[in-house]
Order: C-alpha cells, then sequence, then structure tokens
C-alpha cells in the first residue's frame, strides 16, 4: 500500500474543506446567515429548498433589473423592499414555511412575467355581462411555478395565481378571483361579479401571424385560430428552389412558433405549436426543415407508445419550446385523484435532437427528466 506524504495529506484535507465550503455555499441564501434576524430569515438559513428559492429569486430580480429602464428600477427595487417586509411577516401565519415558500414562488413568476423573461401566451378573450364593448382578457402562463395568468378588465391588470377548485381552472389575486369552466367564467373583480364567456372570433381576432428569419430564410405562419379545426400556412421565402407555401388543417389553435437550427448544419427550421380544444389542452407539433435551403421537407415527432412509462400521469396540457440545441416538450404530471387544473406530481421534460430519417427529418429523444 502506497504510503501518503504530508503534502500529499494536506493537499486531500484542503480538496476536502473546499468541496464542504461548495457544498455549505450551494445550499446557503443568497443573504449572508451570519446576519440573519427574525424567524423567517432563520429559517429560510436552515431549510435547503428555501435558500435554493431565495438564491433563484435574486437571479430572477437581477435578470428583471436588466430589462428595466432607469427609471423604473427605483420603483422595482421600493417593491422588492415591501415584497422581503411581506415575506417576513410570514411568522404570523399558521404555517410559516408554506407561506414563505408561497411567498418566494409568486414572486418569482410575478418578476418573470413583468420583466419579459418568458414567453407572453396569446391571451383568451371573454365578453362579460354580454358587453363586448369591454372585454376581459386571460393570458395564461402555463410555466410558471405555480401557473398564472395575466388578468385585464377596463384600465386594471393583476397576476393571478391558480388555487384549489373541485372543476376547472380557478385563480386567485387580491380582490380578484377567476373561476374558469367549459369556456364560461366566472369572476370576482374588485367587488364586481361577472358572468364571462369565450369571445367568438370577429374579423381575425384570434387570429395568429408571425413572420420568423434566420439564415436568410423566412418563415411566415398564420392561422385563423377561429374554431377547434384550423388551416395552418406556412409561407417560406428565401429558399434558392421551391418557396410554395405549406398549407395543412390542424385539430386545435396555433400557440406558438419558432425558428431553429438545432442540428446546426447551415439550414434552419421552423417550429409551429399547436393546442388542442377542450380542458386536456393536448399539444402537437407542426415542423419542416429546410434541406440545405433549397426547400422544406417535414419533420416527424414520433408518438410515445401508449405502454411507455413516460406516459405515465400524462393527461395533456403540453408545452413546447426550443433551448440548448434540442426541442423540449414538458407537460404536468397527474396524481390518482388530481384536478384537470390541479396536477400535482410535478412535471416532466422531453429532450428531442432532431436527425436525418429514411424518408423525412425525425426528432428523436435525447433524454428526460423529471422535476
Amino acid at each position: 500500500m502506497r504510503k501518503q506524504t504530508p503534502l500529499t495529506s494536506a493537499l486531500i484535507t484542503l480538496s476536502l474543506i473546499a468541496a464542504a465550503a461548495d457544498r455549505a455555499t450551494a445550499a446557503a441564501p443568497s443573504f449572508d446567515c451570519a446576519k440573519a434576524s427574525g424567524q423567517v430569515e432563520k429559517l429560510i438559513c436552515a431549510d435547503e429548498a428555501l435558500a435554493a428559492l431565495d438564491r433563484k429569486l435574486t437571479e430572477t430580480y437581477a435578470k428583471a433589473m436588466k430589462q428595466w429602464p432607469a427609471d423604473e428600477q427605483s420603483t422595482q427595487r421600493a417593491l422588492q423592499r415591501g415584497w422581503v417586509k411581506g415575506r417576513n411577516e410570514c411568522w404570523k401565519a399558521d404555517d410559516v414555511r408554506a407561506c414563505v415558500e408561497a411567498s418566494y414562488r409568486t414572486r418569482i413568476a410575478e418578476l418573470q412575467i413583468q420583466s419579459g423573461q418568458l414567453t407572453a401566451p396569446t391571451p383568451v378573450t371573454y365578453t362579460c355581462d354580454g358587453n363586448p364593448g369591454q372585454p376581459f382578457t386571460a393570458a395564461f402562463y402555463r410555466d410558471t411555478d405555480p401557473p398564472s395568468a395575466v388578468l385585464t378588465y377596463g384600465g386594471d391588470q393583476t397576476i393571478a395565481f391558480i388555487a384549489r377548485s373541485a372543476s376547472g381552472a380557478r385563480y386567485t389575486a387580491a380582490n380578484v378571483e377567476f373561476w374558469e369552466h367549459h369556456g364560461e367564467a366566472t369572476v370576482e373583480w374588485y367587488g364586481t361579479k361577472l358572468t364571462c364567456k369565450v369571445m367568438k372570433a370577429v374579423d381575425g381576432d384570434s387570429r395568429f401571424e408571425r413572420s420568423l428569419e434566420l439564415q436568410g430564410v423566412t418563415f411566415t405562419v398564420s392561422c385563423a385560430n377561429a374554431s377547434s379545426l384550423n388551416t395552418l400556412s406556412i409561407a417560406p421565402a428565401g429558399l434558392e428552389i421551391d418557396n410554395t407555401p405549406i398549407r395543412r388543417e390542424i385539430d386545435g389553435t396555433v400557440s406558438g412558433a419558432e425558428v431553429a437550427d438545432i442540428d446546426a448544419n447551415g439550414s434552419p427550421e421552423i417550429y409551429v405549436y399547436v393546442q388542442s380544444a377542450g380542458s386536456g389542452s393536448y399539444g402537437t407539433l407542426v415542423a419542416y426543415a429546410a434541406n440545405n435551403r433549397k426547400s422544406l421537407s417535414e419533420i416527424y415527432l414520433p408518438p410515445l407508445p401508449s405502454d411507455s412509462p413516460l406516459l405515465q400521469g400524462y393527461m395533456g396540457h403540453d408545452r413546447f419550446a426550443v433551448a440548448d440545441n434540442r426541442l423540449m416538450r414538458t407537460f404536468p404530471l397527474y396524481a390518482e385523484g388530481d384536478t384537470n387544473a390541479e396536477p400535482s406530481g410535478g412535471l416532466r421534460e422531453l429532450r428531442y435532437q432532431l436527425v436525418p430519417g429514411e424518408a423525412s427529418w425525425q426528432l428523436r429523444l435525447a433524454g428526460t427528466t423529471d422535476r
């Protein structure tokens, strides 16, 4: 057996100390726990999960401050100080930890939405009490934790967060409650009660249209989004041989589109995200790749086998996005007894890479993460 020299032992000791310091830093909140005062700050220092939320909030706040203009930053600093004071008031709650966790999660979501760190979803427009002249709109952010909605009525706007309900989707904020079920909503709006229905598309009110450009190729994506069945149009420009628009029927409405070069071959792809009608809001993908920037070929996303363990707990509400040269598909996981609006099993993320297939391009599953 090889003997350790004094120098070797010292190096090992220093490595162990450094590793322990790294672990301690990773588990600590953004503030100095040696200066922690009050029950709430001491709780955060003793709870790794709360400390992680504190670090995430600090990162989100820093990103938000970079987005806001200089004349807005002083106001936002004051709001953040007010939030800290409100968080520290959680010592009065029956469940102090739950109060602190909720405070962090809702503040992170507010900052992400207000500073534009998330892609804004297409709002749903409602007409309330038969008065189409003053519509009510709801933009549902399902990627925040907890899920949230930006509600707008008249000259007022608020961010509400999902709450427990026996059926349908219920969102609450101070003096506001929005409860939607099958296209109808009951609303408590700062003391005013409203009964609202989804407004039918008139003159293309719900139309999706977006032009996206990459590597000299432009894709114009358009869809009327007028009913549960629609015609999707993808019109390319800049291809060397064939710029014929593609038109196809889709079951649902277009919720978003992105252009990318996932396989980094110098030719772009267009990814169009479709959401089905109904409470499941199942997501599907329509995608095409530019072949050497000459013409388009369809990209195929194979369905998961019906007996795949990856479908355990799946009930729709898919979201797609491009990140890190992968197509990400994320959906909530439902435990037995969960209502459609309140999944409790976390999130599952599927990551796909783009590869050439026999007859077309394919998205191949490259990894999964549950969180």
